[in-house]
């Protein structure tokens, strides 16, 4: 069976190029705009499906603990090293540890591009979906606040959501705007206090 992230590549993102190139033009009607809304989620969906997935694999789970344990390895063997020269098996075993460990992080990293890859498109695709229909108005304006609400920290995904964003009618979100306000509010207040400490520990490195 085809990794998700082939599928994506080779079914859904041509698809994905086709309508943003082809629904929005005037002439459109709304059979044809309703249909590339349902395309649009369909697609949200496999990619929101699969983000999870991998958030949940037991194989990234496997990579940073091998990545953890290398570094940890590689540390007590450099750390022997300024002491005293190393034997020629512990040599050896340096060279297989940085040489594991890089190919462990190649991996790692891999897996971490694909996972932010199907987020991005996620919520990318759950706006256009709204943007274009009330089809999916129950539900998709939670999927989007909570897909960036456990990443909210990310601000290549907070910049590409707002711009995906512009389009969608901002009554959609009238029922959250007790919490996106709570929640923005939170995060002006912590700038603030990440501010004042920096300041603090300034003055205390003068002093």
């Amino acid at each position: 069976m085809e990794k998700p992230a082939v599928i994506w590549e080779r079914y859904f993102q041509p698809a994905i190029d086709y309508l943003q190139s082809h629904a929005a033009s005037s002439d459109a009607d709304y059979s044809s705009v309703a249909a590339a809304a349902r395309i649009f989620h369909e697609c949200a969906v496999f990619a929101d499906r699969h983000y999870h997935a991998l958030s949940r694999s037991p194989e990234i789970v496997r990579r940073k603990i091998y990545v953890e344990r290398k570094q940890q390895e590689i540390h007590e063997l450099e750390s022997q090293q300024r002491r005293s020269a190393l034997s020629n098996d512990d040599a050896r075993n340096l060279s297989r540890a940085k040489k594991l460990l890089q190919a462990d992080r190649e991996v790692f990293s891999q897996h971490i591009e694909t996972q932010r890859a199907f987020l991005y498109q996620a919520t990318t695709l759950y706006a256009h979906s709204l943007a274009r229909s009330s089809l999916f108005d129950d539900d998709v304006h939670v999927r989007v606040v909570s897909l960036w609400y456990s990443n909210f920290d990310d601000e290549e995904l907070a910049d590409n959501l707002g711009k995906a964003l512009d389009d969608v009618p901002s009554h959609k979100f009238i029922f959250l705007s007790h919490q996106l306000t709570a929640r923005l509010a939170k995060s002006e207040q912590q700038e603030p206090n990440t501010s004042t400490s920096s300041r603090k520990k300034s003055r205390s490195t003068e002093s």
